[in-house]
């Protein structure tokens, strides 16, 4: 590789007043050294062409005689004015290259972003005029699915990328706010808050986001399962969750609603931070730094604030295709696909559920060893069932991403029915047949289904249990 030049000369910015009272229009330097230095520790380069020690071995010297603090984190990007204080009380202004502890508090001013690295490869963004707290990162490279790890935001903007840590131990990852936990699904997130709300946006996997109390304790490790936790997937672009503290319920947000919430969430003019790749999360512990890129995904997630155009409604796919659905007898009336024995000819059944029946062209499929692919929403069909009744519903958005090397997959749907818009998640294990199955109860939705011989489409039916009845439906996905 090419040994790194960084140009000595800074871009003149200019910004005009806004935030808080007392905030005077002001110029901003934006040292593209720093930011180069910044996407270098991003990309995963040699120690040499970072800022400071690397993180894996980064240490703090403590009072005379005393043993060196192994560091969490570091800070490999800083611009504006910001502070650290540690467990001790101290507190001395942010540069970066500094290691960041389990205890440390970072506070930015107006017009400051802090980007920070941690042990694990983790990445977090900390927006102007925030308070976050490191509270806990109990990482060891050797067992990252021992890791304890506990972020807070009291208030502010932040945005996460996980790491290893984070991905290999969900159960004991949060990220907390003054009024709401947030579980890790995924791995890219934002969080906004004050004291008296949190919006919580996905840009790639999915959240699980439970308002404090009623079961749900702060100082707590992991997502909280209670009857108020709700989950959001990347499924549903540019909307967010709302927790506040006038309602109970976390309240699910679309573009439609708040044309400038995504703005709001991911402020244009931000430097540039990494962003989750389109890769499926690892079966295993061995999810790797290679899960991260370095463009700007908030300015390409933002786009100008625009409403997302969503797919049309559409119909079953026909005869021909190497995977396809239909109904049980019982349910194939009206409009939709047809009845599953008209289309039982030279394909086997996959799997069924209450509604739906998918099939596949008979033949073997060869996996490959390597690589990530991830596919587009082709057509869908969603029913809500609700004893006799079967009432049609709408797939409005979704992905799905299929890791051949660790042989997983992870997918998202927005699906309407009625006057609610569901984000649904699920991961699942990708077996020789190339069969995609979900663990049920374990994800907002249950899949099965398979990839086509030719691997250039998938199908599966996915479920979800809803008051009285169920949410069901069939998607086909397509490269």
């Amino acid at each position: 590789m090419k040994s790194l030049v960084f140009p000595l000369f800074f871009r003149l910015v200019s910004r005009p007043a806004s935030g808080r009272a007392g905030r005077r229009a002001s110029l901003r330097l934006r040292p593209l050294i720093a930011a180069a230095l910044a996407a270098t520790a991003c990309a995963g380069l040699p120690v040499a062409a970072q800022v400071g020690p690397a993180v894996a071995v980064a240490t703090v010297a403590g009072p005379a005689g005393s043993q060196s603090v192994a560091a969490v984190g570091q800070v490999v990007f800083v611009t504006g004015r910001a502070h650290i204080t540690g467990t001790d009380g101290a507190s001395r202004a942010l540069a970066a290259g500094l290691p960041v502890h389990a205890g440390d508090r970072i506070d930015t001013g107006a017009d400051t972003w802090v980007h920070l690295r941690m042990a694990d490869q983790a990445f977090v963004a900390v927006r102007p005029d925030s308070r976050f707290l490191v509270a806990r990162y109990d990482f060891d490279p050797a067992q990252p699915q021992a890791s304890r790890i506990r972020l807070q935001l009291d208030e502010g903007n932040a945005r996460t990328v996980s790491g290893k840590g984070g991905e290999a131990a969900r159960e004991h990852y949060r990220f907390g706010t003054p009024v709401a936990a947030i579980g890790l699904r995924g791995t890219d997130y934002t969080v906004r808050t004050t004291d008296d709300f949190t919006r919580v946006s996905v840009a790639r996997g999915a959240v699980v986001v439970t308002p404090l109390g009623g079961g749900c304790q702060a100082d707590a490790l992991g997502p909280c399962q209670t009857l108020a936790s709700r989950e959001l997937s990347a499924a549903v672009p540019h909307a967010y969750l709302e927790v506040n503290t006038h309602n109970p319920l976390p309240v699910l947000v679309t573009p439609a609603q708040d044309p400038a919430g995504a703005a709001g969430q991911n402020p244009p003019g931000a430097p540039a931070e990494p962003h989750a790749t389109r890769s499926a999360p690892s079966a295993s512990a061995s999810t790797s730094a290679e899960t991260v890129g370095d463009t700007n995904a908030d300015r390409i997630l933002v786009s100008a604030g625009q409403t997302p155009a969503y797919p049309p409604e559409v119909t079953a796919p026909g005869a021909g295709l190497p995977l396809v659905w239909g109904r049980w007898s019982a349910y194939a009336r009206g409009d939709g696909s047809p009845a599953l024995v008209n289309l039982l000819a030279d394909r086997e059944v996959l799997f069924g559920n209450e509604v739906f029946g998918l099939l596949r062209t008979r033949g073997d499929v060869a996996l490959p060893t390597q690589g990530v692919v991830s596919f587009q929403l082709g057509a869908s069909e969603a029913y809500t069932v609700r004893g006799p009744v079967m009432t049609p519903a709408a797939v409005l958005g979704g992905d799905l991403d299929v890791d051949f090397r660790q042989r997983v997959f992870s997918t998202g749907l927005a699906v309407r029915h009625g006057d609610t818009i569901e984000s649904l998640y699920a991961q699942g294990a990708v077996d020789a047949r190339g069969l995609l199955t979900s663990e049920r109860g374990s994800w907002s939705m249950t899949v099965r289904g398979g990839l086509a011989q030719d691997l250039q489409s998938a199908a599966y039916l996915f479920d979800k249990p809803l008051s009285g009845g169920s949410l069901l439906g069939a998607v086909r996905w397509t490269r």
